[in-house]
């Protein structure tokens, strides 16, 4: 794999010379529950980027990887000690500058690799004013988009926060887990049509995501007991096969 932050620029230089396509990790610095380090989300990005670099390299398709962004936004995370955020506007802000940046240096293709689902709305926001601003094209993969039929198959819900699919992912990744403190809480609140789950069906209601303690007294939100490795390992093969699949799409427009 190729990582920008350990190249010159000359050598970033000869490297747009034979390919335009950059991998921009993003997550955030918050509470994972009472097992899971406050770098998990940005931890896992970047790794299944890097993982993608590797499989597209395969396939002879050369990608760059930039240094991940680890603050995202956080803030119905602040109750828990660890938690960093940044204001939803600096966020997109900094996405933005980002993908400016690459863009002016010649990358016609700059993919985000997000791994904080609190994310989600702001990306949408910065890929909305990044049409009009440049004339890349940007893209945002939140990985777990990519395989939610084999978290269903694999994984216990709810699929929300340090649970048993990011629990499992994260054994995967070899990130640090204590397995002394696997433990979750699933919330029954109502109203029932509001849900913390992100493979939830319909009916459904959207709501301001209250503070995480109002959520779960531990940070999770699942069961993390129900992770495994191997449960893990599924998903992780899965993810980066089709991350893999989308970039071979892309290389040859």
């Amino acid at each position: 794999m190729v990582l920008l932050d350990q190249m010159t620029w000359p050598e970033v230089k000869d490297f747009l010379a034979k390919s335009n396509i950059a991998f921009v990790p993003v997550g955030s610095t918050e509470q994972h529950g009472m097992h899971l380090p406050v770098d998990n989300d940005w931890w896992t990005a970047n790794e299944i980027a890097k993982r993608t670099a590797d499989k597209v390299s395969e396939r002879n398709i050369s990608v760059v990887v930039t240094h991940p962004l680890a603050f995202g936004v956080s803030q119905h995370h602040m109750v828990f000690p660890g938690t960093i955020t940044l204001r939803i506007q600096t966020f997109v802000d900094v996405i933005k500058d980002i993908c400016v940046s690459l863009s002016k240096h010649g990358f016609k293709k700059i993919v985000i690799f997000n791994g904080h689902g609190g994310n989600d709305a702001a990306l949408s926001v910065a890929l909305h004013d990044l049409g009009e601003q440049v004339a890349s094209e940007v893209y945002v993969i939140n990985w777990w988009e990519l395989i939610i039929d084999e978290i269903k198959k694999t994984c216990d819900p709810p699929f929300f926060h340090a649970c048993d699919t990011e629990t499992s992912v994260a054994y995967a990744l070899d990130q640090r887990v204590d397995k002394n403190k696997l433990k979750g809480e699933i919330p029954h609140l109502k109203p029932t049509f509001v849900k913390y789950d992100f493979l939830a069906g319909g009916p459904k209601v959207q709501a301001a995501t209250p503070p995480m303690n109002k959520l779960t007294s531990t940070g999770s939100v699942g069961d993390p007991s129900k992770a495994t490795k191997e449960k893990g390992e599924k998903l992780l093969s899965a993810v980066v096969d089709r991350a893999a699949e989308f970039i071979g799409e892309i290389a040859k427009k």
